[in-house]
């Protein structure tokens, strides 16, 4: 993965690690879930490789992560696009595919 800051991670009931940041790309920023196993190395079973990329706008930051009820990956935080200011964003992965809504 190419530069990115993890700002959030929580531990699932099955001792998963989910982390949400955002990943520098050459103009602006996308919003990114990852998830490892216990021992830290990408699960597999999770998105591509273990992590998923999601592009909104021009530049997006996840700022906060959480789980549902369902198990469901929660990430809210902010989207900019070309000049319309910033909005803020709530996105939901299942956990065991990719982004299903943005």
């Amino acid at each position: 993965m190419a530069e990115g800051v993890a700002n959030s991670t929580v531990l699932q009931q099955d001792g998963k690690i989910i982390a949400a940041g955002t990943k520098s790309k050459r103009k602006g920023s996308d919003v990114f879930v990852l998830r490892l196993n216990q021992d830290g190395s990408p699960d597999i079973g999770f998105a591509s490789k273990g992590r998923v990329v999601t592009s909104i706008g021009l530049k997006a930051e996840a700022r906060g992560l959480a789980l549902g009820p369902a198990g469901e990956i929660l990430i809210a935080g902010l989207v900019a696009g070309n000049g319309s200011g910033t909005a803020f964003l709530i996105a939901q992965y299942q956990s065991d595919s990719p982004a299903r809504s943005q």
